[in-house]
C-alpha cells in the first residue's frame, strides 16, 4: 500500500503540539480481546468493521454484547501480520475485493494457532487502527515525548522546537541543538570540507502506535541544510517490557556518547584513499544502493582530500533524494549510509581499486 498520513497536523510550538499529542490520547483506548471472539467483515457500504463479541466464545453474533469499530487502511499491514502472511498478494485481495479478504483472513488465523492469542486494538476516536499481538506493549506517545523534551531541555543549552507533525500512523519531531560543547566538537570538519557554518545538531524523534518500531531518536550534525548521520540512535521496539522509562534511560545513553560519535568521524579522516570515486562506487553497492539513487552522486564528486571521511560526507547528499513524506524512509536511509561509520580500514581500503568499477554487488 502506498504511504499516506492520515489526518496529519503540523505544529511550529512545542506546547500546541504536547497539549494535541494529550487530546489524542483522552480519544484513544486499548482494546484487549481474542481472534477466537473477533469476527471481520464487510459493512453495506463496503468498508470493512471489526466485531468483538463480549458474552462468550466463539462469536455467536449477539448484537447486545458485541462492540464494533470501522477498520481503517492503517490496520490491514497489522492485520495481515497476525495471520503471519507474507507478500503483498493479500494486500491487493484488500484493495480489490473486501468480502474475499475477509474470508481469507478468517482462513489463515484458523490454520495458525500462534495467532489467536490475546490481541490488543487500538481504537483511535471510534476507529481500529491496528490490530497487535498481546506481546505488544503500548506507549504514550505524550508521555514519551515530554519526557525526551525534558530530558534535552535540562541538558543542553538552546534546544528548540522546529517542527512537530501529527498523523494516525507516526508522530515526527524535529529538534535543533545549538550547544557551543556540541557545536566545538563538529564545526571543525564542517569547515574544512566546505559543508559551511556548524550550526546545530539536529535531533528527528518518531513515535507511533502501529509501526512496528514505538520510539526512535536519531542525532544528525546539520549546517546549511547538509545533514550527517551520525550512526547510533534509539530504537525502542512495542515489545514485552518496553515502557517510557526505558527509552528515555536510552536517549541518556545516545547524547552521552554524542561527542565520540562526532570523533569517529575523525577516525574516517585518518583513512586514505587513492581512488576516491571508484572507493564511492563500491560503498555504495556495499550498502546496497540501487544505482538510480546514487550514480548523479558520484559523478558531481571531485575529491580534494582522498580519504574516507570525504567520501561519506559526500554520499550523504542522497538523503536530498529521499520521500520527505515519510520520515521513516529518511531515517532508514540515514541509518544504512551511517554504517560507513563503524567500518574498519582495511575494509574501506578494499574499496579502494582502480580500474573500470560496476555497480555489480557481486563485485563487493
Amino acid at each position: 500500500m502506498n504511504f499516506e498520513r492520515k489526518n496529519a497536523e503540523s505544529f511550529s510550538t512545542y506546547d500546541a503540539f504536547q497539549d494535541y499529542l494529550e487530546f489524542v490520547e483522552d480519544n484513544q483506548e486499548w482494546c484487549y480481546h481474542t481472534l477466537d471472539n473477533t469476527k471481520f467483515e464487510v459493512d453495506d457500504d463496503n468498508n470493512l468493521i471489526m466485531k468483538i463479541d463480549n458474552s462468550f466464545m466463539p462469536f455467536n453474533g449477539d448484537e447486545n454484547e458485541v462492540e464494533v469499530y470501522p477498520v481503517t487502511d492503517l490496520a490491514i499491514p497489522s492485520l495481515i501480520r497476525r495471520a503471519e502472511v507474507t507478500g503483498d498478494g493479500i494486500e491487493r485481495l484488500y484493495e480489490q475485493n473486501k468480502i474475499t479478504f475477509c474470508t481469507h483472513l478468517e482462513d489463515y488465523f484458523s490454520t495458525k494457532g500462534s495467532s489467536r492469542n490475546k490481541l490488543k486494538s487500538c481504537i483511535l476516536f471510534g476507529n481500529c487502527n491496528a490490530v497487535h499481538s498481546g506481546n505488544y506493549a503500548p506507549i504514550s506517545q505524550a508521555e514519551f515525548y515530554k519526557g525526551t523534551f525534558d530530558f534535552l531541555f535540562n541538558s543542553f543549552s538552546n534546544v528548540n522546537f522546529i517542527s512537530g507533525t501529527y498523523s494516525e500512523e507516526m508522530t515526527d519531531v524535529l529538534l535543533s541543538i545549538e550547544d557551543s560543547s556540541l557545536i566545538g566538537a563538529y564545526s571543525s570538519i564542517l569547515n574544512k570540507y566546505g559543508l559551511g557554518k556548524a550550526t546545530s545538531c539536529f535531533v528527528n524523534i518518531i513515535a507511533s502506535d502501529i509501526a512496528e518500531a514505538s520510539c526512535i531518536c536519531e542525532p544528525k550534525i546539520v549546517s546549511d541544510n547538509y545533514k550527517i548521520p551520525l550512526g547510533n540512535k534509539l530504537s525502542l521496539r512495542h515489545t514485552g517490557k518496553a515502557t517510557v522509562e526505558k527509552a528515555l534511560e536510552k536517549i541518556s545513553d545516545l547524547f552521552a556518547g554524542f561527542t565520540a560519535q562526532v570523533r569517529s568521524l575523525e577516525i574516517l579522516e585518518d583513512i586514505s584513499i587513492t581512488n576516491a570515486k571508484n572507493a564511492m562506487i563500491k560503498a555504495f553497492v556495499y550498502l546496497k544502493f540501487p544505482q538510480k539513487e546514487a550514480s548523479d552522486i558520484v559523478e558531481a564528486f571531485v575529491p580534494k582530500y582522498n580519504n574516507a571521511l570525504e567520501i561519506y560526507l559526500h554520499m550523504t547528499k542522497v538523503l536530498n533524494n529521499i520521500n520527505k513524506s515519510n520520515p521513516y524512509d529518511a531515517l532508514r536511509t540515514e541509518e544504512q549510509l551511517a554504517r560507513l561509520i563503524a567500518l574498519s580500514a582495511k575494509k574501506w581500503r578494499s574499496f579502494d581499486v582502480s580500474g573500470t568499477v560496476s555497480w555489480n554487488a557481486k563485485d563487493n
